[in-house]
C-alpha cells in the first residue's frame, strides 16, 4: 500500500530547531506535524520562513517578556482541580527546572499552569497520535509536560537518548517515555557501528581531561606552552575565549525585563553566583585527594548540578542519598571514589544563568556531608577518569558517558538510571531498581564478579543509531527510517526492557 493511501498520523514536535527531523518526518509522506515547539520566537521565524504551512501550528516558550508568554499560550481550555491533581508530579519535575533560572515562587507556578492550561486545551482540540522529542527529557514545561500529558491520553512519546559521545558519533536511541522503554530499531537501515573503533575510542583517552573543562588558568598556559604562537594568535585566542563571551552577557544583564528566563542574569547574581562556585572551589580542592592510594574502591564520577539526567530524566536523581547509602553497605577496607563534575566550577563561565541556581543544587553543605563518611573519598576534579575507571573494581553512575566507557573496559557497572542509558540493558550491569539490589550488587563485587558483556554487540544493533557531528544538521536518511518504524508500532510493542 502506497504512503498516499495511508492515514496520517498527527505528531507534535519538540525542539528540532533547525529542521531535521522535519525534513525526516515529511520526506516519509506518513505525517502531519500538527505543532512544533521550539525555544525561541527568532526559532519560530527562521522555521516559518522555510516551512510555511507545511506545520500547523508553531510555539516558542522562552519570550521576552510576560505579555508575550500569556499572548503565546492563550487559551480557553477550563482547567479543572482534576487535572491539577492528576498531573502534579510533573508539576514538581517543572518546578524544579524552572529553579535553574526563576526564583520567584508565584511566577514559577503560574507559568506551569498556564503551560498546562494551553497543552490541554490543544490535545483536547487536536487528535494527536504521538509526541517526538529531538533532544533529552529536560524536565520542562516544553518536554516534560507534553510527554505526561501524552502518557495520561495512552499516546506514545518518545524521546531522542544520547548514550555517549566517541569516535566522531553520537550514539542515539530513542526511548519510549510511556513505559521508559527502548525502542527496538533494529529493523530500521541505519549506518554500520564499527565496535573496534567505538571500544578502542571509549577505553583509551575519552575521558582525559580536555582543553574546554580545564579552568581558564590552565587553558591559558596550556595555550601558552604551544611553540611559535605571536601575539597576535595570543589577543585574538583570549577575544574568542573570554572577552567577547563576557560582553554578550553584561548585554544580557543590563537589560531590564528578566523574564528571559534562561538568558537574563542580573549582575548582583553573578556576584552572588561567582562568590558561591569560588567557595566551593576552594573547598574541594582543599578535601580533596590528588595522589590516589592503593584501596579497593568503586568510582562515583558526579553529575553536575543542575542537570537533566538526576533532575528529570532519573527516577532516583538524588546523588547524596546514593553515595551515603553505598557508604552504610562498603565492608571495612573498601572505599568510594566520588569526582566531582569539572563543568559544576566551569559551567558558569560559558552558560551565566548557572549562577543563579547553583546555591539551590550544589553547596558547601553537600562536600561536609561526604566528608563525614569514612569510607568516601573525594578525588581531584581533574583527575582523568578514565585512570579511575582502569584501577576501580566497578563504576557506578545514574547515567553518562563514564558507564559507557567503564563497559568498555569490561569493568562491572552500576547504574541507578531507569531508561536512561542502554548499558541498563546489558546482561553483566547492576542496574538498580531498588535498594535491596544495590547490596547484592556490591557483594559480588567485593568478591570479583567479572563483567564480560557478551550481549553488548546485540544490545549495540538493536537500540543504538549513530549520527555524526553534522547528522542533526541536515537530511538524514536514519532519522526517515526511524520515523517509519515508530508509524508501524503500536502501543503495546513499541519498546522492550
Amino acid at each position: 500500500m502506497s504512503n498516499m493511501n495511508k492515514v496520517l498520523k498527527n505528531i507534535i514536535l519538540i525542539s528540532d530547531v533547525n529542521g531535521a527531523c522535519v525534513d525526516a518526518i515529511l520526506s516519509t509522506g506518513l505525517y502531519n506535524i500538527k505543532l512544533i515547539v521550539v525555544p525561541y520566537k527568532k526559532c519560530v521565524e527562521e522555521l516559518q520562513q522555510k516551512y510555511g504551512g507545511k506545520i500547523e501550528n508553531y510555539l516558542y516558550y522562552i519570550p521576552d517578556t510576560n505579555a508575550e508568554f500569556q499572548d503565546e499560550f492563550k487559551s480557553d481550555y477550563n482547567l479543572n482541580y482534576s487535572d491539577i491533581i492528576k498531573y502534579r508530579d510533573v508539576q514538581f519535575k517543572c518546578y524544579r527546572h524552572n529553579l535553574r533560572y526563576l526564583f520567584d515562587d508565584n511566577a514559577n507556578n503560574s507559568i506551569y499552569y498556564t503551560a498546562l492550561k494551553y497543552f490541554l486545551g490543544f490535545f483536547a482540540t487536536h487528535k494527536i497520535d504521538m509526541v517526538f522529542s529531538r533532544i533529552l527529557e529536560h524536565g520542562s514545561i516544553s518536554d516534560s509536560l507534553l510527554f505526561e500529558i501524552a502518557k495520561q491520553n495512552n499516546i506514545p512519546a518518545y524521546i531522542v537518548s544520547m548514550n555517549t559521545a566517541c569516535a566522531g558519533e553520537y550514539l542515539q536511541s530513542i526511548i519510549r517515555y510511556n513505559d521508559k522503554m527502548f525502542v527496538d530499531i533494529s529493523s530500521v537501515d541505519k549506518s554500520i557501528l564499527n565496535y573496534d573503533k567505538i571500544l578502542q575510542s571509549l577505553s583509551g583517552n575519552y575521558s582525559n581531561n580536555k582543553v574546554a573543562k580545564l579552568p581558564f588558568s590552565k587553558m591559558i598556559k596550556k595555550f601558552l606552552s604551544k611553540k611559535n604562537k605571536t601575539l597576535t594568535q595570543c589577543i585574538k585566542w583570549f577575544y574568542e575565549k573570554r572577552i567577547k563571551l563576557h560582553i554578550r552577557y553584561i548585554r544580557f544583564s543590563m537589560k531590564k525585563d528578566l523574564f528571559k528566563l534562561r538568558e537574563e542574569t542580573s549582575m548582583s547574581q553573578i556576584v552572588e553566583g561567582f562568590f558561591c562556585v569560588r567557595k566551593l572551589k576552594r573547598l574541594y580542592k582543599k578535601v580533596s585527594i590528588k595522589d590516589l592510594p592503593e584501596d579497593n574502591f568503586i568510582f562515583f564520577p558526579l553529575h553536575m548540578e543542575p542537570e537533566a539526567a538526576n533532575l528529570a530524566r532519573a527516577t532516583m536523581g538524588n546523588q547524596l542519598f546514593i553515595i551515603e547509602q553505598i557508604s552504610k553497605l562498603l565492608p571495612e577496607g573498601w572505599f568510594l571514589y566520588v569526582k566531582e563534575h569539572p563543568d559544576q566550577f566551569a559551567a558558569a563561565q560559558v552558560e551565566k544563568y548557572f549562577y543563579r541556581g547553583i546555591p539551590y543544587f550544589r553547596n558547601l553543605d553537600f562536600y561536609r556531608r561526604l566528608m563525614q563518611l569514612k569510607n568516601v573519598k573525594l578525588i581531584d576534579v581533574y583527575a582523568p577518569s578514565s585512570t579511575l575507571i582502569d584501577k576501580s573494581s566497578a563504576t557506578l553512575s545514574i547515567a553518562g558517558s563514564a558507564l559507557v566507557e567503564a563497559v568498555a573496559k569490561n569493568k562491572p557497572v552500576i547504574v541507578f538510571g531507569d531508561g536512561t542509558t542502554i548499558v541498563e540493558l546489558l546482561n553483566d550491569s547492576f542496574t538498580i531498581s531498588e535498594f535491596s539490589m544495590l547490596s547484592t550488587a556490591i557483594d559480588k563485587i567485593v568478591n570479583g564478579f567479572t563483567a564480560k558483556y557478551s550481549d553488548f554487540e546485540q544490545v549495540m544493533n538493536k537500540y543504538v543509531f549513530s549520527i555524526n557531528n553534522n547528522g542533526f544538521y541536515g537530511k538524514n536518511t536514519t532519522l526517515e527510517e526511524i520515523f517509519k518504524l515508530l508509524y508501524k508500532l503500536p502501543m503495546s510493542t513499541a519498546g522492550e526492557a
